[in-house]
């Protein structure tokens, strides 16, 4: 059913161990045997099977990536891939978006899916700022004004978004302004949310004592 691949998601999300057990012998199967699996399930099992991978998995998913010519698939699978949350695996995906597996087009929302999915966006940032100048070369024109916008508003952390206020391509252009005004008011909402979830739960804790 067409609810099927949102419900393994959220409970691979949730960690429920028959989901994360299943999706990696299905992921295994379908590595040996693409047909396997049903087109609408494979992102959603692959994404499940990174976040626990290993470096042979990885290395497995990866090649994919690069291999695959249909522009869509090559990010389905991309996306997936960018769920490992180890930080060597997150350190490779951000190196792989720009190594030119990924059509320069596409490079940049690639490494926002990175910050997002991996769950440590300033890991990303930080990887980002780094090599920020080469990546560059490889942007395609119009990715170039919101690029570290895009890194930045997946993090909650004060220091990230000062420093994409502080960096001068945040500035240089409408574009770069417009991007970055969403994305410090992202981070600003995020930071909001987790203090009142954080404020909740201990006035919770404080009422079972």
């Amino acid at each position: 059913t067409m609810l099927r691949p949102s419900v393994i998601s959220v409970l691979g999300r949730f960690e429920d161990p028959a989901v994360v057990a299943e999706a990696g012998k299905r992921f295994a199967r379908w590595q040996a045997d693409p047909a396997s699996l049903k087109p609408d399930l494979v992102g959603v099992v692959a994404r499940i099977a990174m976040t626990h991978a290993d470096e042979k998995t990885y290395k497995a998913m990866a090649e994919k990536v690069r291999t695959t010519q249909a522009t869509e698939v090559k990010l389905r699978l991309f996306n997936a891939l960018a769920a490992a949350t180890n930080p060597a695996l997150i350190e490779k995906n951000v190196a792989l978006a720009y190594s030119g597996a990924i059509p320069n087009g596409r490079i940049a929302m690639a490494l926002g899916r990175v910050a997002d999915e991996s769950e440590n966006p300033d890991l990303v940032w930080q990887l980002v700022k780094q090599h920020e100048a080469e990546i560059r070369t490889h942007l395609a024109p119009w990715s170039q004004d919101g690029f570290l916008a895009a890194i930045a508003a997946y993090s909650d952390n004060p220091d990230v978004a000062r420093a994409l206020e502080a960096d001068p391509s945040s500035s240089k252009t409408t574009g770069g302004k417009i991007a970055t005004a969403k994305a410090l008011s992202e981070i600003g909402a995020r930071k909001e949310a987790m203090q009142a979830a954080q404020s909740q739960l201990q006035t919770w804790l404080g009422a079972q004592h």
